[in-house]
């Protein structure tokens, strides 16, 4: 693993971003699920109600299915972003001191001008890698891909939503929560 890393992911992120691509075999299950509860529904008479609790379920297993595994790397990355992390302060701290002595204490050897030396662009590349070891995620998948996923398992079941009130209903409260 590489804390520093721009996936913010200790190098893994396109192990993350592979799962997001599981979301048509996921909406292909919701889609055949929506057909059976809309069955048990229409004919059966049972109410949507009664499967609030599995359809949640339902999504959580999704999520626990094909992100679930990844959580394996979370010991490890976590470890390594705090080691990084302390590691980095340690190194910022010398680098800085050193940086201040020849610039501001006036403690450049052979007498080096001041400005125009390399080092201050080391300043710079310094404080992005730490910028990107405090931004490192957890784990190695992003909240968009966990996101796509669980849209993939209920955009298929939201027509069910139909059987418990009119279309008219639910696109009057559906504009009063998005204003």
């Amino acid at each position: 693993m590489i804390p520093t890393h721009p996936d913010r992911a200790a190098g893994l992120g396109f192990v993350g971003e592979t799962q997001r691509f599981f979301w048509g075999i996921v909406f292909a299950l919701s889609v055949t699920i929506a057909g059976v509860l809309a069955n048990e529904i229409v004919y059966a008479g049972v109410s949507l109600r009664c499967y609030e609790i599995p359809m949640l379920g339902y999504v959580v297993v999704v999520l626990l299915v094909f992100l679930g595994p990844l959580l394996m790397f979370m010991p490890r990355m976590i470890e390594a972003k705090i080691k990084s992390l302390h590691d980095y302060s340690a190194l910022a701290v010398t680098h800085n001191q050193m940086s201040d002595g020849k610039r501001v204490q006036g403690n450049n050897p052979k007498g080096e001008p001041v400005l125009g030396t390399p080092e201050i662009s080391s300043l710079a590349d310094l404080g992005n890698a730490y910028d990107v070891l405090d931004k490192m995620r957890p784990v190695p998948f992003r909240p968009a891909d966990a996101v796509v996923l669980v849209l993939a398992a209920v955009v298929p079941m939201l027509p069910l939503l139909l059987t418990l009130m009119p279309l008219g209903q639910i696109l009057e409260l559906m504009s009063k929560v998005l204003v």
